[in-house]
């Protein structure tokens, strides 16, 4: 494994009543990261505050993981709407996140 990437997507206000994102809410992606190591073409070095991390990639992989971040971001009205209104087709449950996975192999050296 090389890179595992999650986009965990949720409204930034919710109505504590209904679970449901208020009027004027947007949708927040938290990313998270997951790189297998040792590995001969990524480094991660935590440094008190301070988290580097550095993969080697070619242009196709760069390409896919923009690709990725595009989609998702092109999305978040999507995702919004799905929350607001979860009983809908496609609807997602109160109180629930989008969980959008994406591997990537490291480019080896």
């Amino acid at each position: 494994m090389g890179m595992h990437l999650e986009a965990f997507w949720e409204p930034d206000e919710v109505d504590a009543r209904t679970d449901r994102p208020v009027a004027g809410s947007r949708m927040l992606c938290r990313l998270a990261v997951t790189i297998a190591m040792p590995a001969d073409d990524m480094s991660v070095i935590m440094d008190g505050d301070r988290i580097d991390m550095t993969m080697t990639l070619t242009p196709e992989q760069m390409a896919r993981m923009g690709e990725f971040l595009t989609v998702q971001a092109g999305r978040a009205g999507e995702y919004l709407h799905r929350y607001r209104y979860p009983d809908m087709p496609d609807g997602i449950a109160p109180g629930t996140y989008i969980r959008i996975p994406f591997d990537l192999e490291g480019a080896g050296r």
